[in-house]
């Protein structure tokens, strides 16, 4: 089984200023991440199947401010 994780950039950078932490390795931190979730994932929804769960890819977005959006642009 193949699963993604999306990362809300902003959020995430805000969050490790505020306590602190600086990453030095954002593929190795993406990649601890990916295989704890993948790891509780196949847990939780495979079970004892002798399938596993691999991180196919991780996506970073970033969405601007709200002020900038145009609600009403269809793009």
């Amino acid at each position: 089984m193949k699963f993604a994780i999306f990362v809300d950039g902003p959020n995430l950078k805000g969050a490790l200023d505020k306590m602190r932490v600086k990453i030095r390795d954002y593929q190795a931190l993406y990649r601890y991440i990916g295989e704890k979730a993948g790891e509780a994932w196949q847990e939780c929804v495979i079970g004892t199947s002798p399938y596993s769960a691999q991180l196919w890819r991780v996506f970073w977005y970033q969405v601007g401010h709200m002020d900038e959006l145009r609600l009403d642009d269809p793009a």
